[in-house]
């Protein structure tokens, strides 16, 4: 299969004009870092003693929150050769291109699994392979976006004369969200493909955690 943004035909360049193979509409980035308003100096527990406050200062709380549209894929021609003798094009849409719905669990010839498409038949059938002189459509499909929400706590201990001991916990995609990869769909997205559409792949990874212990001096 080729790749996104090699020319088909050598004739007619602007024929595979589209999406970038990176596009997405909309990003939303944002992150966190609030050191809590409790110990010595701060707005609660202000006076504290240093037991008390060994207790109830020095903690702070972090995270790390991306969103975004989806990004785009191709539907490849089926592996034929029509316009180029060493690129294959891509599919050429009988009509609008179908909609992808993102559904998990999609039975496609007795198989059940995450795919792009609610109706997978019907979306193959919005396709055909490219005739001769036509390069087929690029990144017609927009799958899923990232979402991931990472997270912290932690906690400083002071050791007098600079020093400091901090005990941090960290959960990442601590909300344990699921976005499929549409970029290693690939190989079910060729024309006539037995699984059209079938996920393989996630960009997000399952939730994990981890524990530090740091001295600073």
């Amino acid at each position: 299969m080729n790749g996104g943004g090699i020319v088909i035909n050598s004739w007619d360049p602007l024929a595979l004009r589209g999406l970038s193979d990176f596009n997405a509409f909309h990003q939303v980035n944002a992150n966190l870092v609030y050191q809590l308003p409790f110990g010595r100096g701060q707005r609660f527990a202000g006076g504290a003693g240093p037991m008390l406050n060994e207790l109830v200062g020095g903690w702070h709380v972090s995270g790390i929150f991306r969103l975004t549209s989806g990004f785009p894929i191709t539907i490849d021609n089926g592996f034929t050769w029509a316009t180029n003798w060493n690129i294959e094009g891509d599919a050429e849409p009988n009509g609008p291109p179908p909609v992808a719905s993102n559904p998990k669990n999609v039975v496609v010839n007795g198989v059940s699994g995450p795919d792009i498409f609610k109706d997978p038949t019907a979306a193959l059938a919005a396709y055909r392979p490219e005739w001769p002189g036509e390069s087929g459509v690029r990144n017609s499909v927009i799958g899923q976006g990232m979402f991931n929400i990472d997270t912290g706590v932690a906690k400083e201990f002071s050791l007098g004369e600079g020093r400091r001991l901090e005990f941090k916990w960290e959960a990442f995609n601590a909300t344990n969200s699921v976005r499929y990869d549409v970029r290693g769909a690939q190989p079910s997205l060729s024309y006539g493909a037995a699984q059209f559409g079938r996920y393989l792949g996630t960009i997000t990874t399952p939730r994990f955690m981890q524990f530090s212990l740091r001295l600073a001096f």
